[in-house]
């Protein structure tokens, strides 16, 4: 069970590092080399790799504390914090547009939290709906082959 538990801390630790790394790089390529009609899918692909290093970050954290740690439970744990991250988005970007009273475009940072933020934590929780049900699928299928 330990080695079990080790293997999904590195698992998850791993990705982290390359999911940070990914949306570091795709930063550094937006900020550096500001290519020309690229910026929209350079800001997408990096915020979808930055949120995805938020959320295994927690789930390293769960693993890293848990007794008992395995995939199945870390698909979990990944979609709770996915819901919160969205959320908390939600929250602040209605408050953003209620309150803002600049005199340049009022309520620009929430409009742009919602347009961009809410579609990336929808398409990873269903990727996790996607892995979930995979996995949730072998271990019915382990159990029936173990009777």
């Amino acid at each position: 069970m330990e080695r079990k538990k080790s293997k999904v801390l590195g698992l998850s630790l791993v990705l982290t590092v390359v999911s940070f790394a990914l949306a570091a790089f795709g930063i550094f390529v937006l900020v550096r080399y500001n290519p020309s009609n690229w910026e929209a899918v350079l800001a997408s692909i990096s915020l979808i790799f930055l949120i995805l290093s938020v959320n295994l970050f927690v789930v390293s954290i769960y693993a890293a504390a848990s007794k008992q740690a395995s995939l199945f439970s870390m698909a979990k744990v990944f979609a709770v914090s996915d819901i919160s991250i969205g959320i908390l988005t939600l929250i602040y970007s209605a408050y953003d547009i209620l309150t803002d009273d600049l005199w340049f475009m009022p309520g620009l940072i929430g409009a742009l939290l919602i347009m961009y933020v809410i579609p990336t934590v929808v398409i990873l929780l269903l990727a996790d709906v996607i892995v979930y049900r995979r996995l949730k699928m072998k271990e019915d299928d382990d159990e029936l082959s173990a009777q």
